[in-house]
């Protein structure tokens, strides 16, 4: 792991050297299912694929909208 330099910005660095190793046999790694899988199955910015985004987004909308009472 990288040492932190105040001067230098070390938490740019620290996350830098993360976002690097999710980067694997031409895939990145899913926070969500912990697989690889292709560049093409993420969207823009997020850290899980879009099965595990459309999964988790699926249990939002079904919470949000539960009746109250």
């Amino acid at each position: 792991m990288a040492k932190i330099e105040g001067f230098k910005g070390g938490k740019h660095e620290i996350g830098t050297i993360k976002h690097k190793q999710r980067y694997k046999d031409g895939g990145k790694l899913c926070y969500g299912c912990d697989k690889v899988r292709k560049v093409e199955e993420y969207y823009t910015t997020s850290t899980r694929c879009k099965h595990c985004m459309n999964k988790k987004n699926r249990e939002r909308y079904k919470k949000q909208n539960q009746s109250l009472w």
